[in-house]
């Protein structure tokens, strides 16, 4: 995972597990104003349609975060590129655990993600193309 500083218009955002809130949005804005980033967004590399030439990624999390530099009219924000080649339940994996972080979730918010991880956890130890013997941030992610 390298950190990198990226054009927010290069950035390709998909359907979210959590919606945009504009009231956390404009919270994180003054944040951000008033202290800084202080985690980087997660994305990897695509083709998504966007001008020639340029490289552009998929948004795996930080979106509430992009909607905040978006506010303040930034052009770039600090973002660590993903490793790529990953299957789609391993990256939404990362949104969900990085989601449940969060202080600012409900109950029944944290017990939804529980239950999706958990799906998520029984669909990937079932597919013999990640060796789960070998993977720290898989052992990790179940431990947690």
């Amino acid at each position: 995972m390298n950190l990198e500083t990226i054009a927010l218009a290069d950035i390709c955002q998909g359907e979210r597990k959590r919606p945009v809130d504009q009231g956390k949005v404009a919270e994180i804005a003054r944040s951000i104003e008033r202290d800084g980033l202080y985690q980087a967004i997660g994305v990897i590399p695509c083709q998504c349609g966007k001008k020639a030439g340029n490289e552009h990624y998929n948004l795996i999390f930080g979106a509430h975060r992009v909607a905040a530099y978006q506010l303040l009219q930034r052009d770039t924000i600090e973002a660590s590129i993903l490793d790529i080649g990953l299957d789609e339940e391993s990256y939404l994996l990362i949104e969900l655990q990085e989601n449940s972080a969060r202080n600012d979730l409900t109950g029944a918010q944290r017990k939804a993600y529980a239950a999706e991880i958990g799906r998520l956890l029984s669909r990937i130890a079932e597919n013999s193309r990640l060796l789960i013997e070998n993977d720290e941030w898989f052992k990790e992610i179940i431990k947690t």
